[in-house]
């Protein structure tokens, strides 16, 4: 892994600037994005802006039956 330099935080901060300028008005109006096949990584701090406490309750449920020895990307999108 690479050390991170001022360079590496700073760019850091402006892609969190750029996603709060997208992400918000979005949220404000009731709507959400993503891509085809799921919200991705770089969105995962978005999630639970766009999507609403009973559907992050029916995601983790649905990990849970499909994978209920957490054995597939543990904790990568949905912590306990």
């Amino acid at each position: 892994m690479a050390t991170c330099t001022w360079r590496c935080r700073a760019t850091d901060a402006a892609h969190d600037a750029i996603d709060a300028l997208a992400y918000e008005p979005l949220a404000a109006l009731g709507c959400a994005t993503s891509a085809e096949h799921t919200i991705g990584l770089d969105q995962k701090a978005w999630l639970r802006v766009s999507r609403n406490p009973a559907e992050l309750a029916q995601m983790r449920t649905l990990k849970q039956a499909l994978d209920p020895y957490n054995i597939l990307n543990p904790s990568k999108m949905l912590s306990p």
